[in-house]
């Protein structure tokens, strides 16, 4: 898939729980740009995983707060819920790499009076997820799942992961690093596909993956 990328901020996966920093003690952590993003998605999350300070738990640390904030600022069709007591579902697809993280960030919290619930399982089990993370255990069956939401369009689905090439093999949302910093692509052609509204905010601070048939905006 040939594709035309937009750039916008990062953030860096180094130093303590970025939630619980100000802007100033997090200045390597992360950039201007998306403290202004974090204050505006939500309040300070309370820290997920007290007292740990290694890179890999910083990174999924940062990486849950972002699976929450994505739920607030991307809009779903009025068809993606069943009634208005039907919660946000998470699902994780493949080796858990949150670990309870991810529970405790969206515990207790609520999205337009919504709940959030984080399940596991088998792709069977997770096709109505309204966000879907595929971890890295699952890259080299990246477009099979792809696929299989595909055929399942009554449901739009937000896939996000950490594959490498995941925007670019039909995913949504791609986590990867620049200059030791977590950033995300966001492929827009298949947002559009999966029926998601996408923030201009959001946006504003993703590298935006075009397909060859979308134009880049000027």
């Amino acid at each position: 898939m040939a594709v035309l990328r937009k750039s916008g901020a990062g953030l860096s996966h180094r130093g303590g729980h970025p939630l619980n920093r100000s802007p100033a003690a997090g200045a390597t952590l992360v950039s201007g740009a998306l403290w202004v993003l974090m204050a505006v998605l939500s309040t300070l999350l309370a820290t997920a995983s007290a007292g740990s300070s290694s890179d890999g738990a910083d990174e999924y640390e940062i990486k849950a707060a972002f699976l929450y904030n994505f739920l607030r600022f991307v809009d779903w069709p009025e068809d993606a819920f069943d009634g208005p007591d039907e919660p946000f579902r998470i699902g994780i697809l493949g080796v858990d790499p949150f670990g309870e993280i991810l529970d405790a960030v969206v515990a207790d919290r609520t999205i337009d009076g919504r709940s959030v619930e984080v399940n596991r399982g088998r792709m069977v089990d997770l096709i109505e997820s309204h966000l879907l993370f595929v971890s890295d255990s699952e890259a080299e069956v990246v477009e099979y799942i792809v696929n299989a939401l595909h055929d399942h369009p009554y449901h739009p689905v937000l896939t996000v992961s950490d594959i490498d090439g995941f925007a670019e093999r039909g995913g949504i949302i791609e986590f990867y690093f620049r200059d030791q910093r977590i950033a995300f692509r966001v492929n827009v052609s298949a947002s559009e596909r999966n029926r998601l509204e996408m923030s201009s905010r959001l946006l504003s601070l993703a590298t935006v993956v075009y397909e060859s048939s979308r134009p880049a905006p000027e």
